[in-house]
């Protein structure tokens, strides 16, 4: 992934992720882990996070699906140096510009690049 605070490369668990049931090896009980909040029955969303130290109160409540790998670690940690206002929220919220797929765990998707797309949309 790139991102405006550097790249951030993931190990996404291919064997793990496409269940939407909760996986009894994957536990929040460290840091650099990536999940996708869920806030209820079948609401696997869009919104990301991030681990920042054992989290085992997220148990059975969002579903991890990856872990940063590498020196990229340094770049995530830097996420949980953002200047937040009062409420908590980022002044300046650091943007995911773009990602890039490196390796294919799932050989039935067909993975598109943004020049395909491209493309395919100026062909419309």
């Amino acid at each position: 992934m790139k991102t405006t605070v550097g790249d951030i490369e993931l190990e996404l668990l291919a064997k793990e992720s496409p269940k939407v049931e909760f996986h009894t090896r994957l536990r929040f009980c460290r840091r650099d882990l990536i999940a996708v909040a869920n806030a209820g029955k079948d609401d696997n969303g869009s919104q990301l996070f991030f681990t920042f130290c054992s989290t085992p109160y997220l148990q059975n409540k969002h579903r991890i699906f990856g872990k940063v790998t590498g020196e990229t670690t340094y770049n995530m940690l830097k996420l949980e140096e953002t200047l937040a206002d009062e409420k908590g929220r980022p002044v300046y919220p650091p943007r995911l510009i773009k990602t890039i797929v490196l390796s294919n765990s799932f050989s039935d998707t067909i993975i598109y690049f943004e020049s395909e797309i491209s493309n395919q949309n100026n062909k419309l």
